[in-house]
């Protein structure tokens, strides 16, 4: 009995001390720069930031590490750290059940205590297990974390904005591959053939979020002044065509390659500007279901670092600080000016004024416009009919729709002029001369935001005559909703003060709207009444 005691007494003790020698955690720096913000991220611990002193408490049982550098104005980077080092201690865990064997076949019976034979037993046959259990490498002590290659480049005051991104996905069965790597060194020399797989991926697995407009804040291209106007247009947006998916898989841990076609846009004709061919990566990143998924945050770093890429090159950079709005035109050759027949009965009253603004439908929305010939010439926005210039119905108060096509628009202004293949009988004069003053009873007439398109007014005073970004406004407390857009300004008389084109949103802020002036419509959409 005293010979077992003596082995209870002694087997914890050998427990802890082989075992410790592998499994312990261990503290390891990863050198980085003072603008750094590093994450170290487990397979099963999750995300660990940089402790006090710039070090990690990382376990030896984990078998890898990814190392994500963050730093302002820059898209991060990442890299897989694993245990390459080798675990000295493992040698003493391996000669002493050794040296324990060798005793027992070599010592005679009752030659040490008992407490020491029963150590040499114990050691020589259980320490074999827990010798050959623990792993043959551990993590080094230091690491240099994966310095961001890619800036976000500083957008010039000259330079347009950008209304949004269209992501395009249309990935084939040969264009989608699947790679897997034993570890990370595999992967970056790439020596040894990889598992190869190929698979369909469908498009609405990995359709894009609106994280793009989070990205276009990052790099300050998308307008987010949010003072005056709650759906301004910009002359371009981009168009990302994901042709190719390569899925790199490393120890628990996935990163996706892509190659993208990226397109600088107009946005209001869709004609390419600039497009350059990318090859983009995402992060390193942990995913529960590793084959075929694409999740949003794979989506969203590959965008980021392929739009990273697209605004460093140099000749973008120019494009973006040369483009100036234009003037499209649409209808046969240019136009200097466009002659237009004026309206031979114009609105004389506000009845009359309400037939004369009609509803406007695109495969987007809906908005308004205001008639201001017999022969079917129609002013609007032109965020009204963007990207729509063959998909126009218009509707009239009678229910009545027809088909429109554009003639021109002038983008900056937020002007357009459609036209419908009919006469008409009511029609605003353009040329007359009004009088704008502050606190003019005025009214504005637009759809609204109904299924029917129903045709609305409202009645309110000039509030200002002021300018924006150095454009001349109206600005009135007239109920303004989305579907106003291109619809009129009229005073008691029912003539035109202008083409209502946007309202004041914000916290605390309520029945601000702005409105093109009529003297301006000419000029900017190139038009003259004879």
């Amino acid at each position: 009995m005293k010979r077992q005691a003596y082995l209870l007494l002694v087997l914890p003790f050998m427990f802890f001390s082989c075992a410790s020698s592998y499994t312990k955690n261990k503290k390891i720096v990863v050198k980085h720069a003072s603008d750094e913000k590093v994450e170290l991220t487990a397979s099963s611990s999750g995300v660990k930031i940089l402790e006090e002193g710039g070090t990690f408490a990382v376990s030896n049982k984990e078998h890898s590490y990814i190392i994500t550098t963050i730093k302002d104005n820059c898209v991060s980077s990442s890299k897989i750290i694993t245990r390459k080092k080798f675990n000295t201690p493992k040698l003493l865990d391996i000669l002493l059940p050794l040296a324990c064997n060798v005793a027992m076949f070599t010592l005679k019976p009752n030659t040490l205590a008992p407490i020491a034979e029963s150590a040499i037993v114990i050691t020589g046959i259980g320490g074999w297990f827990w010798a050959l259990k623990g792993p043959w490498q551990v993590y080094n002590k230091n690491y240099d974390a994966p310095a961001p290659t890619l800036s976000y480049p500083q957008k010039k005051p000259e330079q347009s904005f950008i209304s949004g991104i269209d992501i395009n996905v249309n990935v084939p069965k040969e264009g989608f591959t699947s790679y897997s790597y034993k570890d990370f060194d595999e992967y970056i020399s790439k020596n040894v053939k990889p598992t190869k797989q190929e698979r369909q991926i469908a498009t609405d697995t990995i359709s894009l979020t609106r994280e793009e407009l989070t990205l276009l804040d990052k790099f300050k291209l998308r307008d987010t002044s949010n003072t005056i106007f709650a759906s301004k247009l910009t002359d371009l947006k981009l168009v990302f065509n994901v042709k190719t998916l390569e899925e790199n898989l490393v120890l628990g841990a996935k990163q996706i390659q892509s190659k993208t076609e990226v397109s600088l846009l107009n946005n209001f004709s869709n004609t390419p500007i600039i497009s350059r061919e990318m090859e983009g990566s995402s992060l390193w990143r942990r995913n529960i279901v590793l084959h075929g998924a694409f999740s949003a945050q794979h989506q969203k770093d590959l965008v980021e670092n392929v739009l990273a890429q697209f605004l460093n090159d140099q000749e973008v950079q120019q494009t973006l600080s040369n483009y100036k709005a234009t003037m499209v035109e649409k209808e046969g050759e240019k136009f200097e000016y466009l002659a237009i027949k004026p309206i031979a009965e114009n609105v004389k009253s506000i009845s009359e004024a309400v037939k004369a603004v009609v509803t406007i439908v695109t495969k987007d929305g809906h908005g308004s416009g205001c008639i201001v010939s017999n022969d079917g010439y129609i002013i609007t926005n032109s965020h009204v009919i963007a990207n729509n210039d063959t998909n126009i119905t218009v509707l009239f108060s009678d229910s009545s729709h027809l088909k429109a096509k554009l003639i021109a628009a002038n983008i900056s202004d937020d002007l357009a002029l459609i036209k419908i293949d009919t006469a008409l009988t009511y029609g605003f004069d353009v040329n007359e001369e009004k009088l704008i003053e502050i606190g003019t009873e005025v009214y504005g007439i637009g759809a609204y935001n109904l299924d029917d398109y129903t045709v609305s007014i409202s009645k309110g005073i000039v509030s200002s005559i002021r300018k924006v970004d150095g454009k001349e406004f109206i600005q009135t407390d007239v109920t303004i909703n989305g579907g106003n857009s291109g619809g009129a300004l009229i005073n008691t008389k029912g003539q035109l003060l202008g083409i209502i084109t946007a309202k004041m949103v914000g916290k605390g802020i309520e029945g601000i709207g702005f409105v093109i002036p009529y003297h301006k419509i000419k000029e900017s959409l190139k038009i003259k009444f004879e």
